[in-house]
């Protein structure tokens, strides 16, 4: 990531995260340690006006648009259990859901 931004391949980068939901599957989730490695390496990138982190990432606390969870929309899931936001319904690396 930071190559690509250094050597000015692209102006921006979108960095989106998979949301298990739907067919996706757990598998393809990333780990809380991995989360982890994102969010530092985010932290310490010397260009981060030129990384778009999706809503997802909201749960890391690392953006600087206000997160909107439980404010405007709430999630009912397949077993009726209701989630505060999308982007964490049955997520649970974080201790989060």
């Amino acid at each position: 990531m930071k190559h690509l931004i250094k050597k000015h391949y692209f102006d921006k980068i979108s960095l989106l995260r998979f949301v298990p939901h739907g067919k996706g599957t757990n598998e393809m989730d990333l780990s809380k340690e991995e989360l982890l490695s994102i969010k530092d390496l985010y932290l310490n990138c010397n260009n981060k006006s030129r990384i778009r982190l999706g809503s997802p990432w909201n749960i890391l606390g690392i953006e600087n648009s206000p997160c909107i969870i439980a404010d405007e929309i709430m999630i009912i899931g397949f077993d009726g259990i209701a989630y505060p936001c999308d982007s964490i319904k049955y997520f649970t690396e974080l201790g989060i859901s």
